[in-house]
Order: C-alpha cells, then structure tokens, then sequence
C-alpha cells in the first residue's frame, strides 16, 4: 500500500489516493494502531470530500465510526456512522449501508440502547437481503450471502441476551426465526414451488457439458505439468462457462424471504419429533429445541470458534477410527463436542426422533455417533433417531410438492461396469477375484474415471434390496444397465426409492461437478459418458420419497457459512427428492452391503420410516 500511495501520487490520481489512503487505515487499524489508522482515514477524508462519489466518501466516514467504537468512543462512534448512512444512502450503496448498519448496531449496544440497535440490525439484513434478491446466480447468492452473516449473528445475539434479561419478552422466538432466515437460503429458493419443474433448458445443458470436458481436460493438464499459461487459459473459460449457466438457471422458484416463523417450525414436526436449531456466533452459539406443540426453549453455548474447532477434530476422530476399524469413541473431541453442545439438551429428549438443524462445522459431524454426556457410554443414537435438515423452511416447501402415486417401488442401480478390462466387456480383470479386499472403498479422491476399481459386494447388497420389495416393486440395474443416458431419460422419476450403491466423485472446487459413476463402458466394450453429475440430478424432476447414495463421503461438499455442504444432497433436494441417506466418511464395501440389507428390511419388510429404519440398521 505505502508503494500504491506513491504511484497514486505519481499520476495525481485523487480517487487511487483515496482507496489506499483507506485500506491502509484499515490495515492499521487490524493490528491495533488505531492513531495512526485515524490519520491516514483523515487522509481519505480529505481527498474525497467535495467531490461526487458519494461511496467512497460514505465508507470512509463509517470506518472512522467503527474505529471510534473500537477505541471506546461509542457516541463519537454512532454521530459518524449516522452521517456515514446518509451519505451512504444518497450513493445507493445497500451493501455499504447494511455494513454501517451493522457497527451502527454495535455502538448502540455500547451505550446500552439495545432497542435503537435491534432496529439498526433488522434495516441491515432488509438491505443485504434486497441487495442478494438482485444477483443473477445461486452460486453468487450464497457467497453473497455467507460474506454477511455477521449481521445475522449479530442481530441473533442482541435479542439472545435481551432473552436473559426478559424471559416473557418473545425475544427468543425472533431470534430464532433470524436464525431460520440465515439456514440454507440458496437451498430454499432454489427448490421449486408445487407443480414447477427445476429450471433446466437445452443451452444450460450444452453449457455445463462442456464445463465438464474442460474440467476433465484440466485435471489431466494438472497431472502431465501443463505450462501454466494454457491452464490460466482453460481456468478464466471454466469459470465464464461456470457464471453463464448459473445465468441460464434462472432465479429462485419463489421471491427471497418467503421463511417459516419461529412458531411456523412446529408445523414441520410430528408428535414423535423435536427439532433442534443451531446457531454459533463470534462471541456466544445459541441452540433452540422445538417440539411440535410449537413450545420452544434455547440454550447459550459456547463461541463458534470453540465448537467448530471441537467438530472439525470429531469428524476427523470418527473418520480414522472408522480407517483402523475401532469403535466409536466415548471421549476424545467427540466428548467435548458432546459435553458442549448437547449437555443440557439430553436430558429434555423425551421424544423417537430429532431433526437436527446443523451450523457451520457441525455440519461435519454424524450427530448419531455422539457420546449423550453423563450417559454411561450411550451414544445419541441409543436415546433417538437423528435426523438432519437443512432448513425448516426447505423442508416445508419440498413438502408442497406434490408427490403422485408411483408405479415402480425401489429402483436399485449396481456394479456398473468402470473399464473395457472388466471380464463382463470382454477384457481381462487387472486384480484377480480372489486378490480383491472385502472391505473395498467406494471413494476416489482423483478424477481418472478409467482407473476406478470393481465394487464387488454392491451386486449382493443389490440382491439383498430387490429380496426385501414386494414382488413386482423392485427394479435392478447392473452391469452394463447401469446406464446415466438410460436414468436421465425418465426412469428415475418413476420410483418412490432411488438407490446408488457405487463409487462417488467430489469436485475439490465445484460442487456442480461432483456425482455418481455409472457404467464408462458399453457391451461392445466402447466407452460412455458413465458420469451423473450434481448439475444434470438438479435439472431433473424427481418427487420421489427417498435417494440412497451407497458411495463414500455423500454427505460432504464444499463447506459455505449459512449455506453448509453444497455436494450431492442439495442436488436431489433441487431435483424434488424428499430424503436422501449420504456418508460422513468413505465407506467399507461388504460393510456397507450389510448395512443396507439390515436398513432395507426394516423400510420394505417391516414397514418402518427412513430414520427408524436407518437407526436399526446403525445400531445393529
């Protein structure tokens, strides 16, 4: 910056002289130099003041507000960044005034004036949220939207502790639908309104497949040392392609803001559930348990730092664990998350089934596997069945989608065939059978589809699925029948249950291009396009019940703030899919098999719902 300022000199250029004037205040102040921060905003102020760009004037005014209030000058703090809003507001600048907002909030809260600051705080979100109504892509709603999440926070803890002090206030309950409106709002007005197909249309489909040969090309540049000019090539046409068919997806199904109440959550839940909301903050986390007469009560926990960094270290604990085929633990990171998260939530679980709505790391966590402090070895999952909903206000709306009476039961897609050296197309198996582990992993950390391994023991726990169903309501396809052209032209929409048991990809930067590897080769032993990617599931119409992933890691994605995991699951939920069963981790092959032949049996046989079924089948 100290070099910028000297070449903005250099070419006399006022307004460059202004924005590093700034940014090096910012800098400053960042490290505690608040003196010589004020000097060089006053710097800026200088330099902008009596000329027309309003913006660049306003945000100056309002970082010298934030760092009044962060040298304990709350009412000088307030005094610049109400002039800052004024000025702000003549710009046009939404974003610019949400962020003043925000410090305007936290002064006020200073001069212990919680009301004025509630009030700052809500106009705050109305301009973030009018401002991300405008965005032209999913992709960049969310991101739009994870950047300013403190607002949210904010406005969630000021009412929290007006809580504390006001039990009878209702505080607690606009808290938590402050926290329902920052849960999984890309998800929500992505999923389309009853009766509406996703958007999809022939050019976005041309669009994507051509992101994906890029994507396959650039990988295998990436692997042969490519010069780095023809990969910054590639990369700035990935990512127009990228931001083009996020244009031609279209806008959200339903205006922005369309979200369940605090008591509008009861109406998701039966007698038999609770709901379980999560919020962590920079300073204090908040939990709300909600039962279904709509009775709610909320709990302080610690900053997010603490427990993320708690669930960061649980999902990485179970995940090894799991590698070295030992028991879940009954302490560790997995303890103290418990013990912080769920110490005075246990005891008032009274109910067969909690839906659980995660927050940033606890995402990764597989809640089930979680000791129940003070419970004597008790995992979570011996006291409920454990749910995970994205958000109350997704799951209504995929409730209103209509779901029509179907004439197929289970469809069941197996061992498809991954190479021209598999025996079934002709060639000569690399492993011999008897060489082949049993517990075979159904993850792929690279994307050379032509190097994916057989998955013998899906062929079993296919049979094992289609012996449970009724006869006349399963259908199996294996080998070579485990077509991606043969599932996109309609059969997938036909069925109530829709299971996956195969290798699944995750895209390290694209959670669009992740997916499910079906049949590469044809009975002639030609190769196919055997990859079903998150986009195209999206762009499909499927109102089925449930979609079973039978593949390793299906539950994780690349991680948003206020968003979670975007990956393969919010691709059926997009699609219509009620529930989806993913994986926390990469997955044993004939344990997996076993799994799903006990989980099966409980839904087809015995009648039991997705989550009883799948408690059974985890507790056996």
């Amino acid at each position: 910056l100290d070099q910028a300022l000297d070449l903005a000199r250099e070419a006399g250029d006022r307004r460059l002289r202004t924005t590093v004037f700034d940014r090096r205040g910012t800098v400053l102040a960042s490290t505690g130099r608040h003196a010589a921060a004020r000097r060089n905003y006053l710097d800026a102020l200088a330099e902008v003041e009596g000329t027309e760009d309003h913006r660049a004037h306003g945000a100056v005014i309002a970082n010298l507000g934030r760092l009044a209030r962060l040298a304990g000058d709350a009412g000088g703090a307030a005094h610049l960044l109400r002039r800052a809003l004024a000025v702000l507001a003549r710009a046009g600048d939404a974003e610019g005034e949400a962020f003043t907002g925000l410090e305007l909030a936290r002064a006020l809260r200073a001069l212990g004036r919680p009301a004025e600051a509630e009030r700052e705080l809500a106009r705050a979100i109305e301009r973030v949220e009018s401002a991300r109504a405008g965005l032209p892509s999913t992709t960049s709603r969310s991101a739009f939207l994870s950047h300013r999440r403190e607002i949210y926070d904010e406005l969630i803890d000021l009412l929290m502790v007006r809580a504390a002090s006001d039990p009878e206030g209702g505080h607690h309950l606009a808290a938590l639908a402050v926290a329902e409106r920052s849960h999984a709002r890309s998800l929500v007005d992505s999923i389309s309104a009853a009766g509406d197909p996703p958007a999809s249309g022939e050019t976005r489909r041309a669009v994507m497949a051509e992101v994906a040969g890029l994507d396959l090309e650039r990988a295998r540049l990436r692997g042969r040392d490519a010069p780095r000019e023809r990969l910054a090539t590639l990369e700035r046409r990935l990512g127009r392609l990228t931001r083009l068919a996020e244009r031609l997806a279209g806008p959200p199904a339903q205006p922005a803001g369309r979200l369940l109440t605090a008591a509008g959550l009861a109406s998701v839940l039966d007698a038999d559930t609770d709901l379980l909301v999560f919020s962590l903050g920079a300073v204090r986390s908040y939990a709300w348990l909600v039962d279904a007469g709509g009775a709610v009560e909320w709990f302080a926990l610690p900053a997010a730092a603490t427990l993320e960094g708690f669930a960061r270290r649980t999902a990485s604990e179970l995940a090894r664990r799991r590698r070295d085929s030992l028991p879940l633990p009954s302490g560790g990171a997995s303890a103290a998350l418990a013990d912080r998260l769920l110490a005075d939530i246990a005891p008032r679980l009274d109910v067969r089934r909690l839906a659980v709505v995660p927050d940033g790391a606890l995402h990764l966590v597989p809640f089930q596997a979680l000791p129940v402090p003070g419970g004597a070895g008790d995992l979570l999952l011996d006291r409920v069945e454990v749910v995970v909903v994205p958000s109350p206000s997704a799951l209504a709306r995929q409730r209103a989608r209509p779901v029509a009476p179907r004439p197929a039961g289970v469809l069941v897609v197996a061992d498809p065939v991954f190479s021209a050296t598999d025996p079934r197309a002709g060639g000569e198996l690399v492993l011999a059978a008897a060489s082949l582990p049993a517990d075979l992993e159904r993850s792929m950390t690279d994307l050379d589809l032509a190097r994916l391994p057989r998955l013998r023991w899906t062929r079993r726990e296919a049979r094992s699925i289609v012996a449970a169903a009724r006869p006349g309501r399963s259908r199996l396809l294996v080998d070579f029948a485990a077509d991606r052209r043969r599932l996109l032209a309609g059969d997938l929409a036909r069925h109530r249950v829709l299971h996956f048991a195969t290798h699944s990809l995750l895209h390290p930067d694209d959670p669009q291009l992740s997916g499910i590897v079906l049949s590469l080769v044809g009975p002639d032993g030609g190769s196919r396009d055997g990859f079903l990617r998150a986009w195209e599931i999206s762009a499909l119409d499927l109102p089925v019940e449930l979609a079973v992933l039978s593949a390793c890691s299906t539950a994780l994605g690349r991680e948003v703030r206020a968003e979670g995991l975007i990956g393969l699951p919010q691709a059926f939920f997009r699609a219509g899919v009620r529930r989806v069963v993913v994986s926390h981790w990469p997955v044993h092959d004939r344990a997996t098999a076993e799994l799903m032949a006990v989980f099966y049996d409980g839904l087809l046989r015995r009648g039991l719902g997705p989550a009883a079924a799948l408690a059974e089948a985890q507790r056996a």
